[in-house]
């Protein structure tokens, strides 16, 4: 498991990082409000699209595109959030 942003309230951004065919993105932590989202540039030069957003804990299959470059976003989250790659 690698963590890839983690956060007690409010707003965060991840740095970039560059994914490989399918992982799995896990979400966990205490909030009552406020998302987490992914954004990815599915092709090069084209800026980063959404991809993946959520309100709740969970694990999600994401497939991208081999080197593909993502972030994760928090976005006013009231509580704590841990987002990993499994």
């Amino acid at each position: 498991m690698s963590k890839l942003i983690d956060n007690q309230s409010g707003d965060a951004e991840s740095a970039v990082h560059s994914g490989t065919g399918r992982f799995h993105l896990q979400v966990s932590g205490s909030f009552t409000s406020g998302r987490v989202r992914m954004l990815a540039e599915l092709e090069p030069g084209a800026g980063m699209s959404p991809v993946y957003e959520t309100t709740g804990v969970g694990i999600c299959a994401i497939d991208l595109p081999a080197g593909t470059r993502y972030k994760i976003q928090i976005i006013g989250i009231e509580g704590t959030v841990t987002v990993s790659s499994v």
